[in-house]
């Protein structure tokens, strides 16, 4: 069969693709990457369903796929006696991909580190900081125990180890924040941490819940509808109950006990100079949610409602933010594109071959690469974002990011996950400024949703008619 598949260029081809794909990736993880890391990656690329998911046969046709490339890429390393990968069984099933040895014994060591840190509590979510740190510092550990020396490992970035460690780990998994957990979480614990920080004043109906919970917790299993999703929340300290005349869970006592707590404070928008009571109530809870932003190191999606006739608005208020707290502007897409002409440069690719195939279908060869381009320069951004953030000294001056386009467009939302995370140990604020189109209001970019733990808590909209939060000046602590 592999004989009249190469015989065949549509075939040949597609093959040599997908040997391609793999390697890709591969080189992206730094020299080592799960089989289900490949396989999710050839899925990606497969013709989907016209109904607009998933084909439920496209996880087995693409394992396939790897399996049949990677038959031929064996046939073609016996014939050269030249190994270019190296392979990984757990028990009949093949795991791990690598260029060399010493990297598949360092992933291995990275994932029994991951089931150690999910096994001490089945229950608890390791933040993605400290689970980075720890299988890092395993990683290590594993290369240096089967090198001949103390070589530094070629470390991947954070989220690809993490990733990489709960791929082969026998109890360990991903969250959507790039958390880990125990695959074998309780249905109590999942709800509890994907609702925490629900305002009071918040209703969600059953299948809001749901989706909250397989968003955060994509691989454990689907949470239960009613009345099995009741038992599930009287398991909790949530202290959600169900009002069967809105159909809709939410507290029984909606009113916050005040307006400097930050999970109980009602979403509220700045208004325009006083008319009501109520507003300057409002506006009084949002300048509330600033400032404690800025003494607590919070992140705080900011949107700038964008007038016909100044379509670059939350630009303006983005410079205005950044002079007036002393705050570290970056604009995101600039970022992306210094990146990628650095990477241009180095691999010797057309400058004007990639800004022409930005303008390409998302379908077409030369999208693909674009994207395939992106996905090797977001790394160094992710990590530039996450030294400004939680390295350094304590300070108040806010991290202030616009122009976030690209990361909806090509699936690196997740970043923002991880900046925005309650629990996260930031050093300083981080603000987002987020262009509010018409019809398009709240936590957005490019029409999908930022992943807020608290979405009362941590989005106030913009109005020029009031200075969002009295000049604190530039405190720094430690």
């Amino acid at each position: 069969m592999q004989e009249d598949w190469a015989n065949t260029p549509a075939t040949r081809e597609l093959l040599d693709a997908l040997t391609d794909i793999a390697r890709g990736v591969i080189e992206d993880f730094g020299g080592v990457a799960a089989v289900s890391t490949l396989t999710a990656e050839i899925r990606s690329q497969l013709p989907q369903s016209g109904l607009g998911g998933i084909d439920p046969r496209a996880e087995r046709a693409a394992a396939g796929l790897l399996r049949v490339a990677l038959d031929r890429l064996h046939e073609h390393e016996t014939a050269s006696d030249e190994k270019t990968l190296v392979r990984r069984r757990h028990g009949r099933r093949l795991a791990l991909l690598a260029t060399d040895e010493m990297l598949l014994s360092a992933a291995e060591a990275a994932a029994k580190c991951a089931d150690e840190l999910v096994s001490a509590d089945p229950n608890a979510v390791i933040p993605a900081v400290r689970a980075a740190a720890a299988l890092r510092t395993a990683f290590q550990a594993g290369y240096t125990a089967v090198a001949d020396n103390d070589t530094t490992a070629p470390m991947p970035t954070d989220g690809r180890l993490v990733r990489l460690a709960a791929a082969i780990a026998k109890h360990a998994a991903v969250s959507g924040r790039g958390e880990l957990h125990n695959a074998a979480m309780s249905p109590a614990a999942a709800v509890a941490e994907a609702l925490r920080g629900l305002a009071q004043n918040e209703s969600l109906s059953a299948s809001q819940i749901r989706s909250r919970v397989t968003a955060r917790f994509p691989e454990l299993d689907k949470v239960p509808q009613r009345p099995h999703l009741d038992t599930i929340l009287a398991q909790t300290a949530l202290n959600l109950t169900w009002d069967a005349a809105r159909e809709v869970y939410c507290f029984p006592d909606a009113e916050p006990p005040s307006v400097t707590s930050m999970h109980t404070r009602q979403p509220t928008a700045l208004p325009a100079t006083g008319e009501t009571v109520a507003d300057i109530d409002q506006a009084a809870n949002s300048v509330a949610l600033l400032r404690r932003s800025l003494d607590e190191a919070g992140f705080v999606a900011v949107g700038v409602q964008i007038p016909r006739d100044r379509p670059g608005d939350h630009e303006r208020v983005a410079q205005h933010l950044a002079m007036t707290y002393g705050g570290e502007l970056v604009d995101v897409t600039t970022e992306l594109i210094a990146g990628m002409q650095k990477l241009a440069d180095e691999r010797g690719i057309p400058w004007d071959l990639i800004r022409g195939a930005d303008a390409a279908e998302a379908t077409a060869r030369d999208a693909q690469g674009l994207r395939a381009v992106i996905d090797r320069v977001a790394p160094a951004l992710r990590e530039k974002l996450r030294a400004a953030v939680f390295d350094g000294p304590r300070s108040a001056s806010p991290l202030i990011l616009t122009e976030l386009s690209p990361l909806a467009r090509y699936g690196h939302l997740d970043l923002l996950a991880t900046l925005s995370d309650l629990a996260a140990p930031r050093r300083r604020p981080v603000w987002v400024v987020l262009p509010q189109l018409r019809g398009q209001v709240g936590a957005l970019v490019d029409r999908k949703p930022i992943q807020l733990g608290s979405p009362g808590g941590q989005f106030v909209l913009w109005r020029d008619a009031l200075d969002a939060v009295p000049v604190v000046g530039n405190r720094e602590t430690t």
